[in-house]
């Protein structure tokens, strides 16, 4: 009987054509993509070159490499996407220009990992602000903090 009821209900609904959803609250644009939403760092590849801030700078925020072992490279978010295989971030704009620093580094010390010998780190900054977008830190540990006990 019950059952019965509940498709009578749902069949009234549905046949009078109104939506089933959560209404919608009446502040909220319904134009709004809410599932991609516009990256925080826009596109700028028509960026002048006076816009961008030089390899030299960028080289100095990374401290630790001996001299000539940062490469530095300027490229776009798409290239550095495709070329690591990170997968696709809404972030960041794919045509926004970013420096791809590279270093190998025989210690880094990292607050999170601790100390890693023979490291290979990869650090991306947004070219027009400077500002860290993503890195990659691929090392041995010193120590195993899981493993490692307090009595040795």
């Amino acid at each position: 009987m019950l059952t019965l009821f509940i498709f009578a209900v749902v069949l009234g609904v549905s046949a009078s054509g109104k939506a089933t959803g959560v209404p919608r609250p009446q502040d909220v644009d319904p134009k709004a993509d809410v599932e991609n939403p516009a990256p925080v760092f826009p596109d700028n590849a028509p960026l002048a070159s006076s816009g961008i801030i030089p390899k030299e700078k960028i080289i100095e925020t990374i401290k630790g490499p001996p001299e000539g072992q940062v490469s530095a490279e300027l490229t776009t978010w798409r290239a550095y996407e495709r070329a690591e295989k990170t997968g696709t971030s809404h972030f960041v704009g794919p045509d926004r220009q970013v420096w791809v620093l590279k270093a190998k580094m025989p210690e880094f010390n990292d607050f999170r990992l601790g100390l890693l010998r023979d490291a290979e780190v990869t650090f991306v900054f947004d070219a027009e602000t400077g500002q860290l977008l993503n890195q990659k830190i691929v090392g041995f540990p010193d120590k195993l903090p899981m493993i490692a006990r307090p009595d040795r």
